[in-house]
């Protein structure tokens, strides 16, 4: 009986990637017996994030699986790591599927009903074929690869200590990686619940048709890989031309891309176009995808800092910068498509007299009980701020002129019946609100003069004495 035996190197290491648990147990069991260390995935989506972490020799793949099909992974998998030896064993073998996994290099197409030492005789075979043809060139490029990374990375990571803005570093990105690998157009796109940017980067003077092709590709390529559906209109595209000129071939030679992953999402790609249609070699594919994944970890942390940066450190809303960012994105929507929007703008009533009865940390507790208040009243689409001290905003994209003086009407009876610090104080408190909208009948020049607006109505509420809401206007 051979056993595992934890003291001997592995011969191999497989990646197994089909979602039968019963198939995976059984590879696993066997594979082990070969003295093969053994990794498992359920579809094609979870062996690129595997791939992205570990290296291996041989894939053994299934075809037909959720979120990602085989044929579709294996596509993606050997443009990137073109020295991975496969093995594809599916219960729907068809003379197509074969023609589509000759042209990908794969020769050994298995149905599952084959013996178990068909499977390993062929897992092992695939990837003693495999090592003599591009062993030796994976090898003799390891260091230029390694070197350029690491350039990449460091230039990058200083640029990320001198800029604050989230776009400056992808842009950053993708001229580095123009520099290494050569292309005309870098992409990348990247995808968030509330936000999906696509920046698309010239080093030269390409034409429109160049760039389209370049977006439309990226949007397909992100969708297949994904498993999403975005469309043109719901991406924010930012082109950015860097260089004035004679204008690069109307439409792409060649146009790369990897994913982006971020914890255990295709999160976006980043895309390399270039006129020349000579394919970029395997090494230069692999160095964009590990390239990309080192990004997103960057991007990822990124995102942390900007996240702190934009919450008040004690409500946890949006501060005064983000509120200011999220107003003119309002705004600018509003304009766009022609409907109203409307801002509260309401005050904590007598703080600083609990602050002086009670003590900060008592009135820190009550601001906090009131932000709550306020987050919760308001939509999941409303942007909530602490505008400073014990000011708070709402912004209201698309809102009639009923619906803000409604809201501000529940917050002020939520107020009013709320026992701040329940458990020691018990305290009662107050709010003061100004509410504004932007409308036909009180046309507003910008984000900007709605605040003011309700700023006014605010201290004439305050004027008025307090515990009220006042509209201006009315």
């Amino acid at each position: 009986m051979t056993g595992d035996n934890p003291t001997k190197r592995p011969e191999l290491r497989v990646l197994v990637v089909d979602d039968d648990r019963a198939i995976q147990e059984l590879y696993r069991t066997y594979l082990r017996r070969r003295n093969c260390s053994c990794e498992i995935a359920t579809d094609g989506r979870e062996a690129l994030l595997i791939l992205m972490k570990q290296t291996f020799d041989v894939l053994i793949v299934d075809l037909r699986m959720e979120h990602m099909d085989g044929l579709v992974f294996l596509q993606e998998a050997l443009s990137i790591w073109p020295w991975l030896a496969v093995v594809i064993s599916s219960g729907f073998i068809t003379p197509e599927v074969t023609q589509k996994a000759a042209q990908l290099g794969i020769t050994r197409v298995l149905k599952k009903s084959e013996k178990m030492d068909v499977l390993l005789d062929s897992v092992f075979e695939a990837a003693s074929e495999r090592l003599e043809v591009v062993g030796s060139a994976v090898e003799d490029n390891a260091l230029r690869l390694m070197r350029a990374h690491m350039r990449m990375m460091t230039r990058l990571t200083q640029n990320h200590a001198e800029t604050e803005v989230l776009v400056e570093e992808l842009s950053q990105f993708g001229c580095m990686l123009s520099e290494i690998l050569s292309s005309e157009v870098s992409g990348i796109l990247i995808y968030r619940d509330d936000k999906h940017t696509l920046l698309l980067t010239d080093q030269s003077a390409s034409g429109i048709d160049f760039s389209e092709r370049v977006i439309e590709e990226m949007l397909t390529r992100f969708n297949v890989l994904s498993g999403q559906s975005i469309i043109r209109e719901d991406v924010h595209l930012e082109h950015r031309q860097l260089f004035a000129g004679s204008s690069s071939p109307s439409l792409p030679g060649k146009i790369t891309s990897v994913p982006i992953i971020m914890g255990d999402d295709i999160s976006g790609l980043v895309t390399l176009a270039a006129s020349d249609a000579a394919p970029y070699s395997p090494e230069d594919i692999s160095l964009l995808y590990h390239a990309a994944n080192h990004v997103s970890s960057l991007f990822m942390t990124l995102q942390e800092i900007h996240a702190l940066a934009a919450h008040d450190a004690l409500t946890g809303l949006y501060n005064r910068l983000r509120m200011n960012e999220e107003l003119a994105h309002a705004w600018g929507l509003s304009v766009r498509h022609g409907h109203a929007m409307g801002v509260l703008l309401m005050d904590l009533d007598h703080l600083k007299t609990i602050n002086d009865t009670y003590g900060h940390a008592a009135g820190d507790d009550v601001l906090c009980e009131f932000a709550d208040i306020i987050a919760d009243a308001a939509r999941a689409s409303d942007t909530v701020a602490r505008y400073g001290g014990d000011e708070f905003v709402i912004i209201l994209p698309h809102l009639g002129s009923s619906g803000a003086p409604a809201l501000a009407e529940r917050i002020l009876k939520a107020v009013r019946s709320h026992t701040f610090c329940e458990e020691s104080l018990k305290l009662s408190a107050s709010t003061t609100i100004g509410v504004a909208t932007s409308s036909p009948e009180h046309p507003a020049e910008s984000g900007e003069d709605l605040i003011r607006r309700a700023d006014e109505a605010l201290y004439a509420a305050k004027r008025a004495g307090r515990d009220q809401i006042q509209i201006w206007g009315s």
